[in-house]
């Protein structure tokens, strides 16, 4: 799928995944379920990695 999208929309969403990553911080540190921890790590690489993609 393709979607085009303005400067100004790559920017918000990236603003957008970028306060995700910051917020799992937090509740990756107060999670005691290691799975859990896990599932919640996974996302944060997957949202960085999509964050460096906007970023390009």
């Amino acid at each position: 799928m393709q979607v085009d999208l303005t400067k100004d929309d790559v920017a918000l969403i990236r603003k957008l995944v970028l306060r995700e990553i910051t917020e799992l911080g937090s509740e990756i540190h107060h999670t005691n379920t290691s799975s859990v921890r896990d599932e919640l790590k996974d996302y944060r690489d997957s949202l960085n990695a999509l964050s460096e993609k906007l970023g390009q």
